[in-house]
Order: C-alpha cells, then sequence, then structure tokens
C-alpha cells in the first residue's frame, strides 16, 4: 500500500480457488464463471485441493494477500480484493457480508433468490455504493465463501480451508 492508503494498482494479491470437478456441467459451468471474475487484475491464481492443510494450500503463494475462496460458486463483485485489502488494516482477515451467516452483523440479504447474473450486479453494485460500515466481529463456524488475509497467517494453520 501507498503512504496514502491507495493500494498499489501493481501489487499482486493471490487467490486460493478449489480444485472443483463437480459432475455436474451446470455446476462446473458457474465455477469457471466464478474463478474468470476473480482473475481480472493483478491478481495471481492457485489452485488447492480441498481438505489439505491451510498452510499447505498457502504454500504456494508468494503474494502479501490472499484472496480464500472456499466456494467456488460465489461471485465475487468486481475489484473484491482490492476492496478487502483496503479494510483489513490490523485485523487478522476480512470477510464480505455474506447470505450463510448466523450472526446478523455478518449477513446481508437479497431481494430475490432467483436473479440473473446482470440482477445480481446491478444488487452487488448498489450495496458498494451503499457502503455499510466495516464491523469487527469474531467470525462463527460458518463458511464464509470468500476471504482475504495476509498469506502469513496461514503458515501454521494446519486445519483445512472451511
Amino acid at each position: 500500500m501507498h503512504e496514502t492508503g491507495e493500494l498499489n494498482p501493481f501489487m499482486a494479491i493471490g487467490v486460493l480457488f478449489p480444485s472443483y470437478d463437480h459432475p455436474a456441467i451446470e455446476e462446473r459451468y458457474a465455477s469457471w464463471q466464478a474463478e474468470l471474475r476473480l482473475r481480472g487484475g493483478a491478481a495471481h491464481f492457485h489452485y488447492y485441493p480441498v481438505g489439505i492443510p491451510a498452510r499447505d494450500a498457502a504454500a504456494a503463494v508468494n503474494e502479501e494477500y490472499v484472496l480464500v475462496v472456499t466456494d467456488p460458486l460465489m461471485l465475487a463483485p468486481a475489484g473484491l480484493a482490492a476492496s478487502l485489502v483496503r479494510m483489513l488494516g490490523d485485523a487478522q482477515a476480512v470477510v464480505p457480508a455474506s447470505n450463510v451467516a448466523g450472526n446478523p452483523a455478518q449477513s446481508a440479504s437479497l431481494p430475490s433468490l432467483y436473479m440473473t447474473l446482470r440482477e445480481l450486479e446491478l444488487v452487488m453494485e448498489q450495496i458498494r455504493q451503499a457502503a455499510a460500515p466495516v464491523e469487527r466481529v469474531t467470525w462463527g463456524g460458518e463458511d464464509p465463501s470468500v476471504f482475504l488475509c495476509r498469506t502469513e497467517m496461514l503458515d501454521d494453520v494446519v486445519a483445512p480451508l472451511p
């Protein structure tokens, strides 16, 4: 980061993405779409097999920050990794609001259960523009789908990624 707090546009952020070989073509296609959305910018992709220790999954990541995707069907908004780096501060990790969190402070509801990709993009843009304040909370046991942390945080984690 620059001294101004601005993200260096040339700084690469690693992305850990689960290897996903679902038997249904629709699921594989959705995973591919999610992957394409995250490949933008300077992100370096690293695949990990589900179930291995987090430290092993992150061993190939050389970037200072890593966006960890645990749900390959999660569609990330444009610029998610850079936005999360700006919010990280001195926290261990930053997790965007989820629609599956048990804690109401960590969840966001969508206007409809079923939307086209374009409708979802419009809703995500409205949420981004609303700029809800960042809150410090202890994450519960739910799978966050995606989170960002400093890569070194995963160095000693022997548990698998959620």
